[in-house]
């Protein structure tokens, strides 16, 4: 028996030029972007009336050179206070710009929280969307990425043209 929350879940495989997501979304926010990667199970897409289209519209624009940032319903209630804090002030980091993870740290009122921040971009519920791939290690090294090394370049690279 499924109860009144999980009949307005909506999910669905967006693609994209860097590979494909899978976004969750309840009644009218968007829960969560995920990089699919070979061997992770999603389940079946559940279409519960939640319009993707303006999702698509975005990152294709995006990914077109079109569009600098995003306005989409996210639904920041998931993530915990300090993880949404980090999240934020991610968030405000413009199109084209790095930081560092110790510079965000900073940003989100936790100078030494360093390490703290990139376990907040390893777990970033919204990625691109909410760009995590523009934060730096301080040498100016990459660090990781969700989606890959190679993802985190592309869209580096896709910022600086």
């Amino acid at each position: 028996m499924q109860t009144e929350t999980e009949t307005k879940i909506s999910s669905k495989y967006i693609k994209t030029p860097v590979g494909k997501f899978w976004v969750e979304a309840d009644g009218n926010k968007i829960d969560s972007l995920s990089f699919v990667k070979k061997g992770r199970k999603f389940p079946r897409p559940k279409d519960n009336g939640f319009d993707f289209s303006v999702l698509e519209k975005q990152l294709k624009e995006y990914f077109e050179g079109i569009r600098t940032e995003f306005n989409l319903p996210l639904n920041w209630d998931k993530p915990q206070k300090f993880h949404k804090r980090v999240l934020k002030e991610l968030n405000k980091v413009p199109y084209g710009k790095t930081l560092s993870y110790k510079e965000l740290a900073i940003l989100a009122g936790s100078p030494k929280a360093s390490r703290a921040v990139g376990q907040v971009m390893a777990k970033n519920p919204f990625p691109i969307v909410v760009p995590c791939h523009r934060v730096l290690a301080s040498s100016g090294k990459l660090g990781g990425y969700g989606g890959g090394l190679d993802v985190k370049v592309r869209l580096l690279e896709l910022e600086k043209s």
